[in-house]
């Protein structure tokens, strides 16, 4: 990697933004986890992948897809859903495994708008930009 460094000098360079101190500037981006087996919460292998990202140097892994509102903005039935209580315990050991390895743990808040199937599916109103007819129900 001959003149890489020259053309990034400052990649590897120690960064504060605000109050957070991040090693390097090699942010990973947001990913979901897709293998859900017992429910919305994440299991002990979500936490390894999570960790293996910091593990591999990225100063901030984001972890993706965490939906802030399951009443009205849902997209699938097996999602996180930060405002399912259940969720503390799996998402405490998965930050741990981020910030363990050195990197800063960030979060991709999500919400489904007039996508949310599984809000609508459950009998929820759902929102979107325009009043639009959304799988034979109004999205407001």
């Amino acid at each position: 990697m001959a003149g890489f460094e020259h053309k990034y000098p400052h990649l590897f360079s120690q960064i504060t933004l605000g109050n957070t101190v991040f090693r390097n500037r090699i942010f990973a981006s947001p990913t979901g986890w897709q293998n859900y087996e017992a429910g919305p919460i994440f299991p002990e292998a979500a936490a390894a992948y999570y960790g293996r990202k910091a593990q591999g140097g990225a100063a901030s892994v984001a972890v993706g897809e965490l939906y802030v509102d399951a009443k009205r903005g849902l997209g699938g039935p097996m999602s996180a859903q930060l405002d399912d209580p259940g969720i503390t315990g799996s998402l405490t050991r998965l930050t741990d495994a981020i910030t363990r390895n050195g990197a800063v743990a960030v979060a991709e808040l999500q919400h489904a708008g007039m996508f949310a199937q599984e809000s609508q599916r459950r009998g929820n109103q759902i929102y979107g930009p325009v009043d639009m007819e959304v799988h034979g129900e109004i999205a407001h």
